[in-house]
């Protein structure tokens, strides 16, 4: 297939893409009939009642009600026995647990709810002649475990040839007092974020699963590892289900491994939707200039530093906000412009008070290497916020998002893409609402869980019959998340996709309706 559009298109969610191929009178001909133009799929797919209307949108109101997992009986309530079968999942990852709340805590965090979960972070460095040890500290229903090494040798960083045997020393002792070791370990589940940990686990350490997620490309990264590629290659070697980030890292991974499945990062909607029902706002932002342009995420070489400059310079009366930390780019080496502010990191649970003082949410990313393949998360956040966005055109965004988010490439565009969208009537502004609707509706977090374990479940059950679950069969639904082909077709006959397709579309008219009605 071309694109991911004409995967969801295929798998029946979406309509057709060719209008000319479909029969008259349907839910395609009917939308761009109500339109007064050519229908596209994310139109179809805010129901068939789409049509022009104005008056404003209730704040707070329909646009927002039942988008998380129990919009879908399917998905409720069902991820203890989709994982019934495991006794407790063991991840290695690249990143710190109290850094950016993102892909891996959202996930684990969820499956830590039902079996128990440790997380193996890549190691510290002590700064005096401390001996190697271990820290364990409890994050919530999560385990966190960081080996803490001597300051020498080289290298200082992270998993590698030479930490891994240091590493895999200490945490031995720990994994046999986890009961993670040996026969009496039960069915255990081995989760990596990065290949550079693999081989770093106890010899001892036998689970019944691998799963791999790859959530980004690392390879790509700015000061990535030489041996990374190797790496991945060996995991994936040994690995049983291999997870994608976005469409782009699945078309990278699609052919180098049997069960491969596509889920971009979801939303936790209920969380940044406060943006849009009066959460308490920063003091120090909501005071600036308006119109806000805002960006949060970390700032490193993914973002375009010149085009955000260049905003900056040809808009002197926005003020453009850059909410996150600055890593592997000097702090220096950002655009200084007095309508510039950078507020640093800030905690999860106080973004939906920033985004609230967005007028536009931005994804101002670079055109390189580290972007090839990314499927920003922030997207669907500014979404549940109910901020219009502008993008440059990131493959994944245009893909998934692309219904939605405004696609800009030179200063020239992104300027006028941002007046566009300050400049939103009431009408466009009741399409948008509801075409991001069905992203958040079917990118849910708790869904993608689900689906992800309904998976790991399936593996395990038929490796060992005994811990078959018990779960029915009719199981949770991704939209950006169904195994493309030919994977998809392997376990088509055990994932009903009518029930979640209906649901989400009576839940799409009905709010579009109502929307329209206001």
């Amino acid at each position: 297939m071309d694109s991911f559009t004409d995967l969801v298109t295929e798998q029946g969610l979406w309509a057709t893409a060719s209008v000319d191929d479909r029969p008259a009178g349907t839910d395609r001909a009917r939308a761009s009939s109500a339109l007064g133009r050519s229908a596209t799929p994310a139109d179809v797919l805010v129901g068939q009642t789409v049509r022009k209307a104005a008056g404003p949108v209730r704040s707070g109101g329909d646009l927002r009600d039942s988008i998380t997992a129990e919009s879908f009986p399917q998905t409720a309530g069902t991820l203890d026995a989709r994982i019934r079968g495991a006794s407790a999942l063991v991840c290695f990852s690249h990143l710190r647990w109290n850094f950016v709340w993102q892909r891996p805590q959202h996930l684990l965090s969820r499956i830590a709810r039902h079996l128990p979960v440790y997380v193996v972070e890549e190691p510290e460095f002590a700064e005096d002649d401390a001996p190697a040890s271990v820290r364990m500290e409890r994050r919530g229903d999560v385990t966190v475990i960081t080996p803490l090494l001597p300051f020498d040798p080289e290298p200082r960083w992270g998993f590698n040839d030479t930490t891994n045997p240091q590493i895999r020393n200490l945490l031995a002792p720990v994994f046999s007092d986890l009961g993670l070791l040996g026969e009496e370990s039960g069915t255990l589940v081995a989760w990596y974020y990065t290949p550079m940990a693999w081989g770093v686990a106890p010899h001892a350490f036998r689970p019944a699963l691998v799963v791999f997620d790859a959530m980004d490309e690392l390879a790509n990264f700015r000061g990535a590892p030489r041996r990374l590629r190797e790496q991945e290659a060996a995991l994936m070697a040994e690995a049983d289900l291999v997870f994608t980030g976005g469409p782009s890292l699945y078309d990278a991974r699609k052919d180098r491994h049997p069960d491969v499945h596509c889920f971009p990062s979801g939303v936790e909607a209920s969380h940044f939707a406060q943006a849009a029902n009066g959460v308490a706002r920063p003091s120090d932002l909501a005071a600036v200039t308006r119109p806000v342009i805002g960006f949060y995420g970390v700032i490193d070489e993914r973002v375009d530093l010149e085009l955000l400059g260049a905003i900056a310079a040809a808009r002197p009366d926005w003020t453009l906000a850059m909410i996150g930390p600055v890593l592997k780019i000097a702090k220096e080496d950002l655009p200084q412009h007095p309508n510039i502010l950078y507020f640093g990191k800030q905690e999860y649970r106080d973004l939906p008070g920033f985004l609230a003082c967005f007028d536009v949410a931005i994804l101002p990313f670079a055109r390189n290497e580290a972007t090839q393949f990314i499927s920003p998360t922030k997207t669907l956040e500014y979404m549940a916020g109910e901020k219009p966005i502008v993008s440059t055109p990131i493959k994944d965004v245009v893909d998934l998002y692309g219904e939605v988010v405004a696609i800009a490439e030179s200063p020239e565009e992104f300027v006028a893409a941002i007046e566009r969208a300050l400049a939103e009537g009431p009408a466009d502004r009741i399409r948008r609402l509801a075409r991001a609707r069905v992203l958040l509706t079917l990118h849910d977090w708790d869904v993608i869980a689900a689906r992800m374990a309904t998976l790991m479940g399936d593996a395990l059950a038929s490796r060992a019959p005994a811990f078959a679950m018990t779960a029915p069969r009719t199981t949770s639904v991704v939209a950006a998340g169904f195994p493309p082909e030919p994977a998809f077709r392997s376990i088509r006959g055990t994932l009903p996709l009518a029930g979640v397709r209906d649901d989400a579309r009576a839940l799409l008219d009905r709010s579009v309706t109502d929307a329209a009605d206001d």
